[in-house]
């Protein structure tokens, strides 16, 4: 006991002289100082906010936490499956994870469960199929542990979607060059591209789309930056969490930036994640209306890894990456993963009077 009140407080004595260090940084690196004492007490806000409902603590996982973590755990198996060649062993930290939160889940369950959570079933009983008819399933205790606990906390009717789906490249463009709902509903993230490298100029072609996103005062603070040289685009995609398994289909990599000295002030202290966001969703949309394949690569990382990017990739320092795009040519048959959507009634909120 003793011994981690000791821990606490020297946590705490780390991170006061960490915020103090922080404020005498920005009091030099600003001016009037008032500005660096604002910046500091909202980045603060954020902290708060941030350790307040994001999950963090397993113990105390909120039932929103849960159904969230749960999607991504199965997500990462789904998007497994749509390798050609996914291996049942190294998806067992997945599964681990996958049943502790079930039975933290199986706590707190709501009279009907979140269609991620379903969703989440048919995931995992895809999975096992598939991992059964490779005969792979003999050395996964693990595996019966998970079917018990589904079979208890399933509905009777489970009607939610899950697992993958093969699509045609000869459908995908056709709908691409549809009309808008076409274009979005046929765009799906691709991690199966044909040998041929992606054409600079239709990719040039893209951007200039992309250019016409939303930006705030028409500042266009967005950058894109291309590689096509494959062993460098290996050791970018070394420092990014979420390509094992296909990153070596990857011969064109974009990595998505907004330039910080475009903005100004401390209620732009999270703008350039707004800017770059919407421009790269209209790139995406833009590379798909083109034909080519794309997958999104999170740029969820701490600073050590941030630093090491920008001096890997040849990125001034100034330009935030947002996050990285896969990019390639359509092979003629491939397998995207289902990736169940809410219920519009949790996105769409309608405030009907105050």
């Amino acid at each position: 006991m003793k011994k981690s009140l000791k821990q606490f407080f020297l946590r705490c004595k780390n991170r006061f002289f960490l915020f103090v260090f922080l404020f005498q940084y920005l009091s030099k690196k600003t001016s009037p100082k008032v500005l660096s004492k604002k910046l500091f007490e909202n980045y603060f806000y954020d902290i708060g906010l941030y350790f307040k409902y994001a999950a963090f603590n397993e113990q105390s996982y909120s039932l929103s936490n849960l159904e969230a973590q749960i999607m991504a755990v199965t997500h990462s198996l789904e998007k497994r499956m749509s390798f050609k060649n996914f291996k049942t062993r190294e998806n067992l930290n997945f599964l681990t994870r996958y049943l502790k939160l079930l039975k933290n889940y199986q706590k707190v369950k709501p009279p009907e469960n979140h269609i991620f959570v379903n969703s989440s079933f048919v995931i995992f009983e895809t999975w096992l199929k598939e991992t059964k008819e490779r005969g792979q399933d003999d050395a996964l205790d693990i595996l019966e542990e998970i079917e018990v606990l589904i079979a208890k906390l399933r509905p009777q009717n489970n009607l939610a979607e899950g697992g993958t789906r093969q699509l045609l490249a000869e459908d995908i463009i056709k709908k691409a060059q549809g009309d808008f709902s076409q274009l979005v509903n046929s765009r799906f993230s691709i991690r199966d591209f044909s040998e041929m490298k992606a054409d600079s100029e239709i990719i040039k072609q893209a951007v200039a789309l992309a250019q016409k996103s939303p930006s705030v005062c028409n500042r266009q603070a967005s950058k894109v930056y291309l590689y096509n040289d494959e062993d460098w685009i290996q050791e970018i995609l070394k420092l990014q969490n979420g390509n094992r398994g296909f990153n070596n289909k990857i011969k064109t990599l974009l990595i998505v930036t907004a330039d910080l000295r475009s903005f100004k002030e401390t209620g732009e202290r999270n703008q350039m994640f707004i800017d770059g966001g919407l421009f790269a969703m209209t790139l995406l949309h833009a590379l798909h209306y083109y034909g080519l394949a794309a997958c999104s690569l999170n740029w969820s990382v701490e600073s050590d890894v941030d630093i090491a990017v920008h001096q890997l990739a040849k990125i001034p320092e100034h330009d935030k990456v947002i996050f990285l795009i896969a990019v390639g040519h359509l092979p003629e048959c491939f397998l995207v993963p289902i990736s169940v959507r809410k219920n519009i009634d949790e996105v769409l909120i309608i405030q009907d009077g105050r």
